[in-house]
C-alpha cells in the first residue's frame, strides 16, 4: 500500500464520540456514544475492549459503566473501517480528577475537571 493514511470513499474510518466527553467516570454513570455522523442514522457494531460486543439499527449506544475497570469502545459503520478507540475508566473513588477522554496532543488546550 502506497499510502496508509488514503481511504477509498466510503470506508473511512467513523469518529467515534462520548458525551460526557470525560474520563474517568463513577461507577454506575451512563455514557453516550455516537459512531460517525451523529444525523445519520446506520446500522453500527460496537467494539468493547477489542471484541464485537453489540449490533445496533442506529449509531447512537447509551452505556452505563458498571464495571470499575477500564474500558475501550470501538465501532464500525456499515462498510466501514474500525473506529479509533476511545479508552474511558470508572471509578469507585469519591473524588475525580477528570481528563478528556479523547487523545490530547502537545500543544493542545486541555481542561481538567475535579467531580465529587
Amino acid at each position: 500500500r502506497c499510502c496508509p493514511h488514503v481511504h477509498p470513499a466510503g470506508s473511512q474510518p467513523p469518529q467515534l464520540t462520548m458525551a460526557p466527553p470525560w474520563t474517568p467516570l463513577f461507577r454506575g454513570q451512563s455514557v453516550q456514544l455516537s459512531c460517525g455522523d451523529p444525523d445519520m442514522n446506520v446500522s453500527t457494531a460496537w467494539y468493547q475492549n477489542g471484541r464485537r460486543w453489540k449490533n445496533t439499527t442506529s449509531n447512537h449506544l447509551g452505556v452505563t459503566l458498571n464495571v470499575a475497570w477500564k474500558h475501550r469502545f470501538q465501532c464500525r459503520n456499515r462498510g466501514s473501517e474500525l473506529s479509533p478507540a476511545v479508552n474511558v475508566s470508572a471509578s469507585d473513588d469519591w473524588l475525580l480528577l477528570q481528563v478528556p477522554a479523547r487523545a490530547v496532543l502537545e500543544g493542545d488546550e486541555l481542561s481538567l475537571r475535579c467531580r465529587a
